[in-house]
């Protein structure tokens, strides 16, 4: 968000709200041990819909009509013809975020064909 119009003051405050997060998980067992947040968005976060905002402003010139990458908070769709386009699409997606100094976590990203079907059983 560095370079962009979000006031300096808007940025100090989210670091302050994310610097040492921690969440536990809750399940029929008991709670687990306090777990460090690095990255992502806290979910309930007050910040989610500033957040959101914010993506849907970094990602502006990226969306197509028809709208065929749906944006849900902080995770993308990107849908292409072939792996060829969509290797192209999420290239377009890395540098417009980072020209935000946001960034796509490849690490992260999956991909899943449709189509041609074969034979076969599961």
């Amino acid at each position: 968000m560095v370079g962009t119009a979000v006031p300096e003051i808007y940025i100090q405050w989210i670091k302050m709200i994310y610097h040492g997060a921690t969440s536990h998980v809750q399940g029929a067992a008991g709670q687990s041990k306090l777990s460090r947040i690095k990255t992502g968005v806290h979910q309930g976060s007050v910040l989610s819909p500033l957040l959101l905002t914010v993506m849907d402003a970094a990602t502006e010139g990226l969306k197509r009509q028809p709208s065929w990458g749906p944006l849900y908070a902080d995770d993308v769709v990107l849908m292409a013809e072939n792996r060829k386009e969509l290797k192209k699409e999420a290239q377009r997606w890395k540098d417009q975020l980072g020209s935000y100094g946001l960034k796509l976590n490849t690490k992260k990203t999956e991909y899943m064909k449709v189509g041609d079907q074969t034979s076969g059983s599961i």
